[in-house]
């Protein structure tokens, strides 16, 4: 991660140096032509940015490799969950439906959600900070 960190960064400063020598060429209103050391420092860059977008790809598409086998497609199947809980519980908020998830303890918001209900309330409520809260799950 560190490493694609780096790159990029590298990769950015390149394109800073590309523009700087774009820019060099468009003074005001009048444009004129790469100086031979120009157009060959211009070349330069490109290739090497093209070199560090190669070599991102490669390290993005072994990663990529990685992951679900370090998962074994369980992030697949909890973001087809998350979407789920969602879709109902505006079902819910809608009127749509009576009940969510009756069966399992009468859960009625997914814990995503109530998460940020729960922090809404911290910023809004003085008594919530004051009062002592019981962590149960």
């Amino acid at each position: 991660m560190n490493k694609l960190k780096k790159l990029r960064e590298k990769r950015n400063a390149l394109m800073d140096e590309m523009d700087a020598l774009l820019a060099a060429c468009e003074n005001g209103d009048e444009l004129r032509a790469f100086t031979d050391d120009e157009a060959k420092r211009f070349a330069e860059v490109e290739a090497e940015v093209r070199a560090i977008d190669a070599q991102v790809a490669a390290i993005e598409a072994r990663d990529a490799l990685d992951r679900p086998a370090e998962g074994n497609g369980a992030s697949s199947g909890s973001d087809e969950q998350r979407a789920l809980d969602e879709k109902n519980f505006l079902a819910f908020v809608r009127g749509e439906a009576r009940a969510l998830d009756t069966a399992q303890n009468g859960a009625v918001i997914p814990a995503h959600i109530a998460d940020k209900i729960i922090e809404k309330v911290r910023e809004l409520s003085p008594i919530y900070s004051m009062a002592t809260v019981y962590q149960v799950y």
